[in-house]
């Protein structure tokens, strides 16, 4: 059996239902099927070669030789989903010219998928047999480490063949192979120099969920736009599932379900998606092909079983398990409120009139996001506690604010927009002034290091007020009780949409010693009017003992 008839016995299976499959791989399925199609039309800007095609699928076996574990000396077969992905990559041409249709490649599956090995074949692949001249192939992640796993098993591929180790030489210490045309394959990791001056003709991006920092996104982006004259680029994205801090995964991701479900038309990009779809029972072994269909071969079914066994009374590897193994987002193992304890907090607020009331102002930076964050404590004992906040920022800030969430926050006057570049603090001011006539507003805390001035004339104006540093120290014991309470359903907030975005956002951190507080960490959104919330809900747990006399020796009284 060829390869065509080994791929159309796949598309028959996967359509069929005889393969196990979740959706987003049954979509690129049939996004195959609905090419071929289209492609017998006379306008279609592409054709299938299926003789080529045929050439790069054999050359897998035919020429790589596995050197690790059980597959050691056998040649390279490929598993079926594998001989789909080839025979899309390498058999779709352009029609104006004949070169590759698909210029960048967002395959995702589970561990054990055989990832590294599978890219080294493709790097060698495109480095031997797409004629192209000179050919630069980087094999990139976040740090060189990484980086050199998929350039080593490119030189245990070169060991094995007679063939290739005649064709290729390697400079170890430069993690560098080339040829005689002065091709190169080189690892490059975001954590080291040498990216300025590249000309790719295909990169490999590995594990792109970890590309989170300036860093790493500065290479992506370097290589992203560095092989403008190359006649046939490709960029590889082949990768397990993100969590929700992954930014770069998640928005390459959204964009490839929009060209899955045809929502977006973009013919340069394949995409391939292996995991359990979102309705789907992680601890069922049934779904588990869908994200593994290996199954068996490069994966174990007793690994699994032990894995979802743990997962089934611990926390932390049920997380692991459902985004490494079930190849599914999950929440960052750091965000400080998940989103279920959240949702237990979406009801509507009571009406708040003439309660008392505690505030926490945040400042942020002078031209950006400020907050009154407001704190209401239960009225008797099993009533929650009940949040809110308003949001300001300048209208000249460096953000922009006709991008979400910002518009839509600003068009429900969550955020209110004041003129100029900086901080208008008697905007804010004026909403104190507001909440006091509107509550009975008891106590404000603020933080020291930028709104001493602010504080001073809030004192002027009859308000106790309370500095707020923002040390682990200060925050640790109610940002701990904070967490508690919201995990327990007894702080409410109404589903507001500014705290819900922040909510996102907010992580914990822990010092040394076991401090925690709150943290935006390496995300570029914002926590302001969060932490506001924070400092006010402080003030309500510590404003009785320090009114009658108990511990108040954290905060001073301006």
């Amino acid at each position: 059996m060829n390869a065509g008839q080994r791929v159309q016995e796949y598309v028959d299976g996967v359509l069929s239902g005889d393969i196990v499959a979740g959706e987003l791989q049954r979509l690129a399925v049939r996004r195959y099927v609905d090419d071929l199609k289209q492609a017998r039309k006379k306008n279609a800007p592409f054709y299938f070669d299926t003789q080529l095609a045929e050439i790069a699928c054999a050359f897998f076996p035919s020429v790589l030789v596995h050197s690790s574990a059980e597959f050691a000396g056998q040649p390279f077969q490929l598993l079926p989903d594998q001989l789909f992905i080839v025979w899309n990559l390498w058999g779709w041409r352009r029609r104006t010219d004949g070169t590759r249709r698909f210029r960048s490649a967002h395959i995702e599956a589970a561990r054990k998928w055989g990832k590294t090995a599978f890219v080294a074949g493709l790097c060698l692949l495109a480095f031997l047999l797409d004629n192209e001249a000179r050919p630069e192939i980087y094999c990139t992640a976040t740090k060189r480490s990484q980086a050199k796993l998929v350039w080593e098993e490119i030189d245990r591929f070169r060991i094995a063949s007679p063939s290739l180790t005649k064709r290729l030489n390697v400079k170890a210490s430069e993690y560098t192979i080339s040829k005689a045309d002065r091709g190169l394959i080189k690892a490059l990791g975001a954590d080291g120099g040498g990216s300025d001056g590249l000309f790719p003709h295909v990169v490999t991006f590995d594990e792109q969920h970890e590309w989170k920092t300036a860093a790493h996104l500065k290479l992506w982006a370097k290589l992203r736009t560095g092989s403008s004259a190359r006649r046939q680029p490709l960029f590889l994205t082949v990768t397990t599932a993100g969590d929700d801090q992954s930014k770069l995964w998640l928005s390459e991701r959204a964009y490839a379900v929009k060209v899955l479900n045809g929502d977006v038309q973009d013919d340069a990009l394949f995409a391939f998606v292996l995991c359990l779809d979102d309705d789907d029972d992680i601890f069922d072994e049934d779904n588990w092909p869908k994200a593994q269909p290996h199954l068996g071969i490069t994966a174990k079914w007793d690994d699994y079983r032990q894995l979802a066994l743990k997962a089934a009374s611990d926390e932390a590897t049920r997380r692991d398990f459902e985004r490494y193994y079930c190849n599914r987002r999950v929440e960052s193992v750091n965000r400080a409120i998940s989103d279920i304890a959240w949702n237990l907090g979406a009801v509507d607020l009571p009406v708040l009139s003439g309660r008392i009331v505690h505030g926490g102002v945040d400042l942020g930076w002078r031209d950006d996001l400020a907050a009154l964050g407001l704190c209401f404590p239960p009225k008797r004992l099993g009533e929650p506690y009940a949040i809110k906040a308003t949001a300001f920022i300048p209208a000249d800030c460096q953000r922009d604010l006709t991008e979400q969430p910002l518009a839509g926050l600003i068009r429900s006057k969550h955020i209110i927009v004041t003129p100029g570049n900086t901080t208008d603090v008697q905007a804010i001011h004026a909403s104190v002034q507001e909440a006091r006539e509107i509550y009975t507003l008891k106590s404000i805390a603020i933080d020291p290091n930028n709104a001493r001035q602010f504080g001073t004339e809030l004192v002027s104006k009859g308000i106790q007020t309370y500095e707020f540093g923002q040390q682990a120290r200060n925050w640790n014991e109610p940002f701990r009780e904070f967490l508690r309470l919201m995990a327990a359903g007894e702080i409410i907030h109404g589903n507001d949409p500014l705290l819900s975005w922040c909510q996102q956002n907010l992580m914990a951190w822990t010092s040394g010693d076991g401090l925690m507080k709150p943290s935006k960490q390496a995300s570029t959104e914002k926590i302001d009017p969060l932490v506001a919330v924070l400092m006010a809900f402080s003030e309500a747990m510590f404003h009785a003992s320090r009114d009658g006399g108990g511990d108040g020796a954290r905060v001073r009284i301006l």
